[in-house]
């Protein structure tokens, strides 16, 4: 599969024994979508280092990051990605003292889902947890926010402070399992918002 250069699709949907991705694939540089949100051996191992190279790639369905998995940076130059992107902190803290500088790393993408999610990592720094969300902003053209498992105590200030203009177009946000946040955001000024979910 590493040889074939001219991929530009990959659906490992369904693929439940997969264990690992192909070697090599990193040089598939003319991939333009991945789906590789339904593998469950798959989803404990990162994209291979680099997968940042695939600069087409417009669809990625799932990211999982952390000290041994993938790292948020790899994402500055994927700025055709579109759709829906989930992801999954497994941990944090390799990612934040070297990628802080990628703050705004996704305003040009074109995604309209993100899901950031806590549930699959054991308990964690919070203050770290806070920054990584920090670093996180999302792109402005985003209709659907959620964030789960959120262990920190605050969140941060691109939701804070006049979030509505860092997501002007939101339609649906959802903030579950936040227990240990002690203030909300402002939820009173989104135009558009049509579901707002807090557990």
């Amino acid at each position: 599969m590493s040889n074939l250069v001219m991929l530009e699709s990959l659906n490992l949907a369904g693929c439940e024994q997969l264990t690992k991705l192909p070697g090599g694939i990193i040089r598939n540089s003319n991939l333009m979508h991945l789906r590789n949100d339904q593998c469950r051996t798959l989803e404990g191992l990162p994209l291979p280092s680099g997968f940042g190279q695939w600069k087409k790639l417009e669809t990625l369905s799932l990211l999982i990051v952390g000290d041994k998995h993938s790292g948020i940076a790899e994402l500055e130059d994927l700025n055709l990605l579109t759709g829906e992107l989930r992801i999954e902190c497994w941990s944090n803290k390799n990612d934040l003292t070297t990628e802080s500088k990628h703050k705004e790393q996704e305003k040009a993408k074109q995604l309209d889902f993100v899901m950031v999610s806590w549930s699959s990592c054991p308990c964690d720094d919070p203050t770290s947890i806070e920054t990584f969300l920090e670093v996180l902003v999302p792109p402005e053209n985003l209709e659907i926010l959620e964030i789960d498992g959120f262990m920190g105590s605050k969140f941060p200030s691109w939701m804070m402070k006049s979030m509505e203009l860092w997501l002007p177009n939101i339609v649906s946000l959802s903030l579950s399992n936040i227990h240990n946040c002690s203030c909300l955001p402002p939820f009173g000024n989104f135009p558009y918002l049509q579901s707002l979910q807090l557990t």
